[in-house]
């Protein structure tokens, strides 16, 4: 009976483990250019932590949900719709990105994980990028996204 106590015991101890998740952050900073490398002013930027999340948003016409960018988002309201502010903010955005891992690539220490970045020009334009953050760098992970 002992002997299946703490076998028991073992295997619970065991599942706990397992099931511990770790949470990491990480930045992304860009510009958002057109094709002839021109800062795009006025660009809404968005966030996606799935690309088929990214390939939803861009085959639809309606209007785009995701994460903004908060240097182009004044506020984003309880049902995702966004503020904007008036005035140019340069072509330039930045995020802070957090996500949890059950199985982190080097340890509980740190992680990658893909982001997905897309900017909708002033005109309709869109383009994106992908991010590949990593919580070790320290320092934001910068992407260029060419609006066409």
């Amino acid at each position: 009976m002992r002997r299946i106590r703490n076998i028991a015991m073992v295997l619970a101890v065991a599942a706990l483990a397992a099931a511990c998740s770790y949470v990491f952050t990480g930045y992304i900073d860009g510009i958002v250019e057109d094709s002839s490398g021109n800062p795009v002013g006025g660009a809404e930027v968005y966030l996606f932590s799935s690309y088929d999340s990214l390939q939803k948003a861009l085959s639809d016409t309606s209007k785009v949900t995701g994460y903004y960018d908060k240097t182009t988002s004044l506020s984003v309201s309880s049902d995702g719709s966004s503020i904007l502010p008036e005035g140019e903010t340069g072509g330039t955005f930045n995020f802070g990105v957090i996500w949890e891992s059950r199985n982190p690539e080097f340890g509980e220490d740190y992680d990658r994980r893909m982001f997905y970045v897309l900017a909708v020009a002033p005109d309709g334009k869109k383009g994106w990028a992908e991010a590949n953050v990593s919580s070790l760098s320290g320092s934001p992970k910068y992407v260029a996204v060419t609006v066409k």
